[in-house]
This record gives structure tokens, C-alpha cells and sequence, in this order.
């Protein structure tokens, strides 16, 4: 049996010819992704151990994506002293407003990415790039002022859970509602566990569903999700032809979790206090005041395109607000050209700055008392968007534009 892929990048990155379950090893890293709202901390603690500069700086992503643009003097002050410390530094991937977003998909953006890599990062976020066959997954702050300073890191060994995608889903479905059913059948104690993915249909999810796909797993609480890479990845990737023949594990495995897309609902996952995920069908009706596209990996441009697709042809509920944040300044900047983001605005729909949105501790688009809030992102926890009690519901972004439509949380089985 060929070794797994998780397991063997973390050996590949070390001077460890063998390694076991449950051993911390020391790695190299090959990229590092700091948002700003740890990257001020990081700093801090750099400092502290008598840092000058970073080693490897040109292996170093720093993203404002947090405050944007800063709705606070605290927000505006956490950016200036990045600012400070990169121009200092002469830091090649510094990324200031109006350039920048979410550090993973920044990372795509600047091409910095490619199958194989170890990444690690201030946010769980950085765990989307496992969707495109790397090791990503998040540190604190105080490791990579760590990192900074010696060059490596020590990273846990942890189990595998295997995850079987077979067949192919239904066009009313997106990568948020396989995310949803593989978090359902996973156990609570495999947490821990890199989640990696084989068959079929993993290979043949396009890049921004094996993102969103990664990302969903990574802030369930895994400590890696690996989507093995196909040929035509790394096509998408602008990668050298020769690369697509790069070898990767597609042992058949006996697998913990299996997920017929062919049988594939649209999901919802409930507000937190009632932390449940279940189709949607069993919730339609459910009315929804305020639906956000985007704040996670949300705003990628394919999400946008489905949004698009839907909204195009059908009249935004008059009771319904709907904000968009696309998740980088370079997807927001391909909208504006493709005339997408005109569309959005003829129709009623607010779009917003590239980056966290809502999530941004407070910035835009928040939530008041007793509203039910729609979202594609991945976090429902209570007061995440504005008012402790209102009401989050996450799904997937076609049913988020079907509901955006009726004013109710609704399948898009009738829009696509």
C-alpha cells in the first residue's frame, strides 16, 4: 500500500527517513500565511526572543484581512504596525489593503502555491490548501514568531480518517453541502485526524470546491483535509506540463467515511446552540432576513458565478438583504470586468470589501436581535455576525442565492 499523502509530506519535510503516530518531528515549511490580526502578535513575540528579521522571508504571507478597511482605531493601528514591520523587513508578499483577502486564496492568487508543500498559518483557514494536495494547518501565533526565528517547526504526527467520495452531485448542490454530510458522519473523536480524500469524486472537484471543501473540514475541528491533486489541477495551477505527471497516493483504502454524491442533499447546518446539521428540505420555510456571501472562502469566484447564475434570472426577495465579500481584491477586480459585480448592484445586492466581512470581528454587515442570518462561510457560532441572538444558518452558496429569491431558506433544486 502506498503511504498516505499526508503522512508523506510531513516525512518528505523532515530529516526523518521513518516517522509514527503520535511523534512530533521537526519540519521545514515551504509558505507561512499571517493575517493581520495575529501577524500584530506574532510580531510582539518575535521581538521578545530578540528577532531582527525572519528567516526564509521570502516563504512569508502577510494578509489584511481582518479590517477592511479598518471600522476601529485599534484596527487601524494592528495594520499600521504590520505595515511598519514589512516595509522594515522588505517583505516580497506583503499584501495591504486593496491588494489583499484571504491568505489562502491570496496565496492561489500570487501563485505560491503547489501540490506537495507543507503550509502553515495564523488561521484554520490555511487548512483550505490541504484541498489542493499540500499539509496545511494552522499554528498559533507565538510558533511563528518561532518559525521566524530558527527556520522550522515541530508538527504532530496525527491518525488518518479516510474519506471516500463516490459518484457525482446533483447541480443544486456545491462543495459546502459534502463538506456538511462528511462532517455529519465523521466521530467527534476523530478530530484530531488528517481527513484525507480518494476517489473519484474528490479528483474531479474543481479548485474552489476542493478549497471550500478543505476549509469546512478544518474548522470542524481536523488538523488537516488533503484532497489528492489531479493532472488538470495542476493545469488550473499554471503549473509546467511535465508537473501534471507527478505521482500521488491513490491507494484504495478502507474508508472511515463514504459520501454518494449521486444521493447528495443540499445541507444545512443549524444555529449553534443547536449544533445539527440536516438537509435542507427538512427547514425549508425557515424565514431569513440577512444572507452573506462570502467572509470565509465563500467569495471565490466560482461562488460568485453561481450567485450570478441564479440572481440574474430572478428578483432578490424585497425582504432580504444580501451582502457579498469576494475573498480577494484579484477575484473582486475579475468580477468588476466580467460585469458581474454591476449586476449585483442593479439588483440590489451590496458588495463589500474583499476579505473577512462580518467575521472581522465586527467590521461590516453585522446582524440585529432575533434576525435569522443565512451564510456560506463556515462559522454559525452565536454572535459571529453581529447580534448574540440572532440566528445563523450556514449552507451552501446556490442554496443561499435560492433562499436570497424567496425570502425563506430554500433548495435551489428549481433555480439551476
Amino acid at each position: 500500500m502506498l503511504a498516505k499523502l499526508g503522512e508523506s509530506i510531513l516525512r518528505e519535510h523532515s530529516d526523518n527517513a521513518v516517522i509514527s503516530i503520535g511523534e512530533m518531528i521537526d519540519v521545514s515549511v515551504d509558505l507561512v500565511i499571517c493575517d493581520d490580526l495575529a501577524t500584530v502578535r506574532s510580531i510582539e513575540v518575535f521581538d521578545q526572543m530578540g528577532g531582527e528579521e525572519p528567516l526564509d522571508k521570502d516563504k512569508i504571507l502577510v494578509t489584511c484581512e481582518h479590517f477592511t478597511p479598518p471600522s476601529t482605531i485599534d484596527g487601524a493601528e494592528i495594520q499600521n504596525k504590520i505595515r511598519r514591520k514589512a516595509k522594515e523587513w522588505k517583505l516580497k508578499h506583503f499584501c495591504d489593503l486593496g491588494r489583499s483577502g484571504i491568505g489562502a486564496v491570496v496565496a492561489v492568487n500570487k501563485g505560491l502555491v503547489k501540490p506537495g508543500m507543507l503550509i502553515v498559518g495564523t488561521d484554520p483557514i490555511t487548512g483550505a490548501l490541504g484541498g489542493l494536495g499540500c499539509y496545511a494547518t494552522a499554528i498559533g501565533a507565538g510558533d511563528v514568531a518561532a518559525l521566524w526565528r530558527k527556520g522550522s517547526i515541530h508538527l504532530l504526527i496525527p491518525e488518518t480518517l479516510k474519506i471516500a467520495l463516490n459518484g457525482r452531485k446533483p447541480e443544486w448542490t456545491d462543495g459546502v453541502d459534502i463538506s456538511l454530510s462528511v462532517i455529519s458522519q465523521s466521530d467527534n473523536d476523530d478530530d484530531a485526524s488528517i481527513y484525507e480524500f480518494n476517489s473519484q469524486g474528490a479528483y474531479d472537484l474543481t479548485l474552489d470546491e476542493r478549497l471550500e471543501v478543505a476549509y469546512f473540514i478544518m474548522e470542524s475541528g481536523a488538523t488537516s483535509a488533503i484532497i489528492p491533486p489531479s493532472a488538470e489541477l495542476f493545469v488550473q495551477l499554471g503549473l509546467p506540463a511535465e508537473q501534471t505527471q507527478t505521482e500521488h497516493p491513490e491507494t484504495i483504502f478502507d474508508n472511515d467515511v463514504s459520501i454518494n454524491l449521486n444521493e447528495l442533499k443540499p445541507m444545512v447546518a443549524l444555529p449553534s446552540g443547536e449544533n445539527e446539521i440536516i438537509p435542507v428540505e427538512d427547514i425549508e420555510e425557515t424565514k431569513v432576513d440577512l444572507i452573506l456571501i462570502g467572509g470565509g472562502l465563500g467569495g471565490t469566484y466560482q461562488n460568485l458565478i453561481e450567485l450570478d447564475s441564479i440572481l440574474s434570472r430572478n428578483k432578490l426577495n424585497p425582504d432580504v438583504r444580501l451582502m457579498v465579500y469576494p475573498s480577494s481584491s484579484d477575484i473582486y477586480n475579475i468580477a468588476v470586468r466580467e460585469g458581474i459585480i454591476g449586476r449585483f448592484v442593479e439588483a440590489g445586492i451590496m458588495v463589500c470589501a474583499p476579505g473577512r466581512g462580518p467575521e472581522g470581528y465586527g467590521n461590516h454587515g453585522i446582524s440585529a436581535k432575533d434576525e435569522h442570518v443565512l451564510i456560506n462561510s463556515s462559522l454559525n457560532y452565536e454572535g459571529i455576525v453581529g447580534h448574540i441572538a440572532s440566528e445563523i444558518y450556514l449552507a451552501g452558496t446556490k442554496t443561499c442565492a435560492a433562499s436570497a429569491v424567496t425570502g425563506k431558506i430554500t433548495s435551489a433544486r428549481e433555480f439551476v
